[in-house]
């Protein structure tokens, strides 16, 4: 899996493996995603200039990213409820 982001931050927690205290539970739960599902992940730089379907995507503007990308899919993202705090059962 590629995720291309213009967020140094993402990309250095993702290459290093390191990051904040604060951000250690989302850091280890991705990598046990990652390794529960036979996973690879690259995180790499695309400057925000360049990341027109990003920018759409992230300010809801659907048309306009698939204006760019007829064949684009995007689904509905609910967060799991772990990431807004919530005990996992």
């Amino acid at each position: 899996m590629v995720i291309y982001t213009d967020n140094l931050n993402s990309i250095q927690i993702f290459n290093s493996l390191s990051c904040l205290p604060a951000y250690n539970h989302l850091l280890h739960r991705s990598v046990d995603i990652l390794l529960a599902n036979d996973l690879q992940l690259r995180v790499l730089h695309i400057p925000g200039d360049d990341n027109v379907i990003a920018d759409a995507l992230s300010q809801c503007r659907f048309s306009s990213a698939l204006n760019i990308i007829p064949e684009l899919h995007i689904s509905p993202f609910q967060p799991p409820r772990w990431t807004l705090g919530a005990t996992e059962k």
